[in-house]
């Protein structure tokens, strides 16, 4: 939940993670429409699955939905 309040508030992002957040600002200016919104785990199986992938990947992920 802390994510999707930090892209809104940009100044409560932790100094520790700003470097990610720049990261998320950029990437939003290259596309049309960008959202943030919260999903719980248990409501979304799709963000459990990459949640459980990202762990332990050594890439970055982008994940575009075009619905």
């Amino acid at each position: 939940m802390n994510a999707v309040l930090w892209v809104a508030n940009p100044s409560k992002v932790p100094w520790r993670l700003r470097r990610i957040r720049n990261h998320l600002e950029n990437l939003k200016a290259k596309v049309a429409r960008f959202e943030v919104v919260y999903v719980g785990r248990e409501a979304n199986q799709v963000a459990d699955m990459l949640a459980k992938e990202g762990v332990g990947s050594v890439n970055d992920l982008l994940w575009v939905n075009e619905d």
